[in-house]
């Protein structure tokens, strides 16, 4: 899904402009969420799938998403600078 048609679907543009996109409830909302809840949440989720342990953390996704765009444009360079490498 297109970020736009979900920014639609949920809402987002609903609440005032000064709420942060995600806050303790999930939803957008006055108070910024601490630097380490989406931390938090990932380590809920794996912990509920059995995917504890080496090679399943956060940086995971980043591997995961690498892999995935490389596989859609065949491109390095946008490769890299989605990963935010400077060099090879």
């Amino acid at each position: 899904m297109p970020l736009e048609q979900l920014i639609q679907q949920q809402g987002v543009r609903n609440y005032p402009g000064h709420y942060y996109v995600f806050s303790a409830g999930g939803t957008p909302g006055p108070t910024m969420v601490g630097n380490k809840y989406f931390y938090r949440r990932h380590v809920k989720v794996m912990e509920k799938l059995n995917l504890v342990g080496p090679g399943h953390d956060i940086y995971s996704w980043k591997h995961t998403g690498a892999v995935a765009l490389w596989n859609a444009t065949k491109d390095i360079e946008l490769i890299r600078a989605q990963a935010r490498h400077s060099e090879y």
